[in-house]
């Protein structure tokens, strides 16, 4: 297991720093930090993390992070998503916003390369999302209040629950897949940081 509790919390130091100097999050930001973390946690080179890595079950699909494995690490492959509030002021396409997040999920369940993976979706967000995803009449509130090490299913019975804004962004193939929570932290500014790592469902 290449992504530890110390990957996670360095990665989540850093981002409650940027958030208490006031500078400025983007999705850009959210990824160098992690890149830093695994670079200082683990026995991983900034060479070695590919971006953008073809998806190789889903055609014209694209990863945001693969690591292969090597005699130091095993192989581990993430995606990393950021949603804030929009600067106008005007509510984000929250519905849609939660099915993108739920097509990562299916993204990363297909993915296989052969030999055992770790498949990470790394999900960071602000008040915004986050009363959304609590609010239990939208279905979400279980998987974004899991304790650590909590498991939640995600398959095509939950998603047919959802409503049809969030269906509609998923265009994966529906693999039934569960979610574990990893790791789990507030941090300044009113965000939320979610690491579940995504599981093929064996029942």
């Amino acid at each position: 297991m290449v992504m530890t509790q110390e990957v996670f919390q360095r990665f989540s130091q850093l981002l409650g720093e940027r958030l208490l100097k006031g500078t400025g999050i983007e999705e850009d930001v959210v990824r160098y930090s992690l890149f830093a973390s695994l670079t200082e946690n683990a026995p991983v080179l900034p060479g070695e993390i590919l971006l953008e890595y073809k998806h190789p079950k889903i055609p014209r699909a694209k990863i945001d992070g693969y690591l292969p494995s090597n005699d130091k690490h095993g192989a581990a492959v993430w995606e990393l998503k950021y949603d804030r509030r929009i600067p106008s002021g005007h509510n984000q396409p929250r519905s849609n916003k939660a099915g993108a997040l739920i097509n990562d999920v299916f993204r990363l369940g297909t993915f296989e390369i052969g030999g055992a993976i770790e498949r990470l979706l790394i999900y960071l967000t602000d008040e915004e999302m986050k009363s959304y995803l609590t609010n239990p009449r939208n279905g979400f509130n279980v998987l974004f209040g899991l304790a650590p090490r909590g498991s939640f299913r995600i398959d095509r019975k939950f998603l047919d629950g959802r409503a049809p804004s969030v269906r509609n962004k998923v265009h994966c193939p529906l693999v039934a897949c569960d979610a574990v929570a990893r790791f789990t932290m507030s941090l300044p500014c009113v965000h939320e940081l979610r690491v579940y790592e995504i599981r093929r469902a064996t029942a």
